[in-house]
């Protein structure tokens, strides 16, 4: 049907309204008005344009609908459908569950999703064969880091004052029924949700707008999830790329960066307990660390900090 021409009076119709597409994509879509994020707008921009053509095939003007109202939910279920297909980082649905129809039907969904893609039949090939290697892909990573940002988006977040004894309840139930849903239109409706909380709609949208950029905030501060987004785009198979030695070297620079920046920025006392973590991660004996590095200090170090490198105790045991 793409490859119909346009009518004169279509073809206006879709000039005249172009800038729908841009509108929509700017108010319902964030994040890409940062300079690293320019494909995807343009790649959204081109899809919200067939929903805006599409639109002005199949509009009736004697039906009483302007045409805009008639072609805005069409530009959006196109952006839509490119989010969920196209863009998405993460996704196939959790198979978490314990029943074996449960779980059989998810993955049945999930190959769904993967045979609907525009890739040539070599590169689904290629895919299904680095999934049944068994070797761990970009999508694993993402959604690791992905998942492991909700639980610590709602633990902050449970731990804010709240007037509502329900606030934890509530919040969980955002996370593995709303967040934790890859799929939209498998996640629990929030009027739903704030029906059964017996809430309002306001206080569930909101929570979840906040649990949305806590997870966004803690995203992006991640140097590693930003290395496997960049990684993805740039590999043939996308997020179904393994993740192999020289990914693997590339990832620990990302994390040494983070630790280095999150160090760097400590306080003196925040310093003090993760260098302790890292020997004790390390599987070091603390003392005979510590020892070692007294040893190779000159003797005035060892002065001060036998004098003034321990915290008082109050007692008179501590002279």
């Amino acid at each position: 049907m793409d490859n119909v021409q346009l009518s004169p009076r279509q073809r206006q119709l879709v000039e005249a309204n172009v800038g729908l597409v841009a509108v929509h994509i700017r108010r319902n879509v964030r994040g890409l008005g940062q300079p690293n994020r320019t494909r995807e707008w343009e790649d959204l921009f081109q899809e919200g344009c067939i929903g805006l053509i599409r639109a002005a095939r199949r509009w009736d003007a004697g039906s009483g609908i302007p045409f805009p109202a008639y072609a805005l939910p069409r530009i959006h279920a196109a952006v839509s459908h490119a989010l969920e297909n196209r863009f998405t980082l993460v996704r196939l649905p959790r198979c978490s569950g314990s029943d074996p129809a449960q779980v059989a039907r998810r993955r049945e969904r999930a190959v769904t999703v993967v045979s609907m893609t525009d890739d040539p039949p070599d590169r689904r090939t290629e895919r299904a064969a680095v999934a049944a290697a068994g070797r761990e892909m970009i999508s694993d990573r993402l959604r690791e880091k992905y998942q492991a940002a909700v639980r610590r988006a709602g633990a902050s977040f449970s731990r804010g004052r709240s007037r509502r004894s329900d606030r934890v309840e509530l919040i969980n139930r955002l996370i593995e029924e709303w967040l934790l849903v890859p799929k939209r239109e498998s996640r629990i409706a929030l009027r739903q949700l704030a029906r059964e909380m017996k809430s309002s709609y306001a206080r569930v949208a909101q929570c979840a707008k906040r649990l949305e950029e806590i997870v966004r905030d803690l995203l992006a501060e991640d140097e590693e999830f930003r290395v496997l987004s960049e990684e993805s785009r740039g590999a043939s198979l996308g997020t179904s790329a393994p993740v192999d030695a020289d990914m693997e070297r590339v990832l620990d620079e990302a994390r040494m960066r983070r630790f280095v920046r999150r160090f760097g920025g400590a306080s003196p006392e925040q310093r003090g307990v993760l260098l302790l973590r890292v020997l004790e991660a390390s599987g070091e004996d603390v003392n005979t660390v510590a020892e070692g590095w007294f040893r190779r200090l000159p003797r005035s170090a060892h002065s001060a900090l036998l004098n003034d490198g321990f915290p008082e105790t109050g007692g008179a045991s501590a002279a």
